[in-house]
């Protein structure tokens, strides 16, 4: 439980941040006024939570060989789990080019993710190797 409280719910406030600015700049990209409703907010913030409970469930029960195949395996789950959250009420309309754009958004919040982390961990290492010096 630690480690939900030190490392995901960070992350869930920095994907929820990117998923509200990601959604402001398409809203001024295409043009469109940006709708901050009560309802898209409860629904982007619960897609984001759902992808950070698979995403610890992923980190914590699943066993990988190489962090390639980790990498990539979180990355097939994540976005599988995604493309169906986020599109459940108009699968019918979706076009390739939505899709290529969900999924390109959804590898930078990955790879920021996996940024934060590897910075993260390098400063843990660093505070306590200078703490035991």
């Amino acid at each position: 439980m630690k480690t939900f409280l030190k490392n995901y719910v960070p992350y869930g406030c920095m994907c929820f941040t990117a998923i509200l600015l990601i959604n402001a700049c398409a809203a001024i990209f295409h043009n469109t006024p940006l709708i901050l409703d009560a309802t898209s907010l409860l629904k982007d913030f619960g897609i984001c939570m759902l992808l950070i409970l698979a995403d610890y469930f992923i980190n914590e029960y699943m066993e990988f060989k190489t962090y390639r195949s980790f990498v990539i395996t979180e990355f097939l789950i994540l976005t599988g789990l995604y493309l169906v959250l986020s599109n459940a009420g108009h699968l019918h309309t979706l076009h390739v080019q939505a899709i290529v754009s969900q999924i390109l958004n959804m590898a930078l919040l990955l790879g920021a993710i996996r940024l934060y982390v590897s910075y993260s961990f390098r400063k843990e290492i660093d505070d306590l190797n200078a703490h035991l010096k």
